[in-house]
């Protein structure tokens, strides 16, 4: 169709008009951008010159749409994240202390209530016996001769043995950590005397464990462990054959069983009707650590079944912290 002159003449005007308005568009956008710079180094200065800082934005916790994103939690946090969700539900009464012997970190749960100490008591006799060793009180060598009234039940081979059978002092040592043997113990408590014993427990530190009602804390246990682990309890020879005869026990089900295999750990359990307790250094290659968890008034057959998982989810909540 072809339009009339009056038509064409409209037409041309609106075009115009349009690109008129474009042009204003586009010089205000211009005028815009070019003030806005002026206008922030303005105000910049202006804030230098008070004394004022730029406004900063906080990123400790902060939300992209619905997903709020926060700091990961601390060790000390997700530790005690662990014993309320694990611990609570199992039946009596526990203890947990952690201690990282390459770092200054300590942690525990209950780690100062006293706690029946089972064969853990056993840890300050046989080191009061080394260190006695130490000042030439006692030879390792030297000949023991078994009494009928030595033998104790329970824990311990020796108790199997014929009075008459001829032992070391050494070899007493090792049989009271190694097997736990409560024979091996009742000799060395009884040559040593109680009075010794529980003079060094004080020097040591250990102001919460009772020798005579077999009573001690988690983090009594953990320092004798870290003083152990630092050769602070003992010269340096009998440092190490008490940490060969921890490391060379017949109880592996416990501590060992819930760290991967390879990884030495030096330990003593301690077991008694409604007591299930270990204690001891994991010798992990970058973050060696004392792990001593503590049991009363439980189930046996229970807590022996899931000792070995709550070792392991302790293990690996400290190894991925160190990572």
């Amino acid at each position: 169709m072809k339009l009339k002159p009056t038509q064409l003449r409209l037409t041309t005007k609106l075009e115009q008009s349009q690109r008129e308005q474009r042009s204003r568009i586009l010089v205000s956008l211009l005028f815009l951008f070019s003030l806005l710079p002026s206008l922030f180094l303005a105000l910049w200065a202006r804030w230098r010159d008070q004394g004022l800082s730029w406004p900063q934005v906080k990123f400790d916790s902060f939300s992209f749409g619905k997903k709020e994103i926060t700091p990961v939690k601390s060790l000390s946090q997700r530790l005690d994240g662990w014993a309320q969700t694990r611990l609570n539900r199992l039946p009596g009464q526990w203890a947990v202390r952690v201690e990282l012997l390459t770092r200054d970190f300590r942690w525990g749960i209950n780690d100062q209530i006293q706690f029946q100490a089972a064969s853990l008591i056993k840890l300050p006799v046989v080191a009061a016996f080394y260190h006695q060793v130490a000042r030439g009180q006692f030879k390792l060598e030297e000949i023991y001769r078994l009494r009928e009234e030595d033998k104790v039940t329970g824990a311990g081979s020796l108790q199997y043995q014929p009075a008459g059978t001829k032992l070391t002092w050494g070899q007493l040592a090792q049989l009271a950590l190694s097997q736990s043997d409560n024979t091996a113990f009742k000799i060395l408590r009884q040559r040593l005397g109680d009075q010794l014993i529980n003079q060094l427990m004080l020097d040591w530190g250990l102001t919460q464990t009772d020798l005579e009602n077999n009573l001690t804390t988690a983090a009594d246990v953990a320092r004798l462990f870290r003083q152990l682990y630092h050769h602070q309890l003992l010269d340096s020879p009998w440092n190490e054959q008490m940490l060969i005869d921890l490391t060379e026990t017949i109880f592996e089900d416990r501590l060992p069983a819930g760290v991967p295999e390879g990884i030495r750990v030096a330990h003593k359990v301690g077991t008694e009707v409604g007591v299930v307790s270990d204690a001891g250094i994991i010798f992990t290659p970058n973050q060696p650590f004392v792990l001593v968890i503590l049991s009363q008034g439980t189930r046996n057959q229970l807590a022996e079944k899931l000792f070995p998982q709550l070792v392991n989810e302790l293990y690996w909540l400290l190894v991925e912290a160190d990572s």
